[in-house]
């Protein structure tokens, strides 16, 4: 796997490859706006990588690997030792999270799968950071997730109701658009 895949890309294609291994650990795809498309062209082409739509006009497009499988051992043949690898899987599921807060979402909801309540709460935390995050991530799901995502909020202790109440009144014009969908 080391050859095969990581070897023969240079440094920009090995870490985008190594971010989609990171979500494939969780069964999860990449949104287009968390990776470096030029950077995983090669593994597109190798057919390693696989790209999607995720709706009729093909407007969000994610990626993922050909088998989540192929995730933990592309992350083991990197090399890393189990600390440097834990700090890497952090880095790159909170850069995604930033980058897709509705992903990151997504993400918290596995880690708590998993029972990695400590990540997910890394996760949520990094969401709250900035108020339209936190906004696009309840809002953009759908209304039938908000109060399972606000939930999610408040039992980690990242939020209480009454400051996720102020957030979402703070931009009534997203929630206003949330529901006329």
């Amino acid at each position: 796997v080391r050859e095969t895949y990581l070897e023969r890309a240079n440094e920009a294609e090995r870490h985008n490859l190594l971010r989609i291994a990171v979500l494939a650990q969780l069964e999860m795809d990449v949104p287009e706006g968390a990776i470096e498309l030029a950077k995983i062209k090669l593994f597109l082409r190798d057919g390693v990588v696989h790209r999607i739509g995720r709706d009729l006009s093909g407007r969000y497009e994610y990626y993922h690997l050909v088998h989540p499988g192929l995730g933990d051992l592309l992350l083991t043949a990197a090399g890393y030792s189990l600390e440097e690898l834990n700090q890497f899987i952090s880095e790159q599921l909170r850069y995604v999270a930033r980058r897709n807060p509705f992903c990151g979402m997504q993400i918290a909801s596995r880690l708590e799968s998993a029972n990695r309540q400590q990540e997910a709460i890394s996760i949520l935390k990094g969401i709250v950071e900035s108020d339209q995050a936190l906004v696009t991530a309840l809002i953009v799901s759908g209304l039938q997730y908000l109060r399972i995502n606000c939930e999610r909020f408040v039992r980690f202790k990242v939020l209480l109701e009454s400051e996720i109440d102020k957030k979402l009144v703070k931009d009534h014009l997203a929630l206003r658009q949330s529901v006329m969908r």
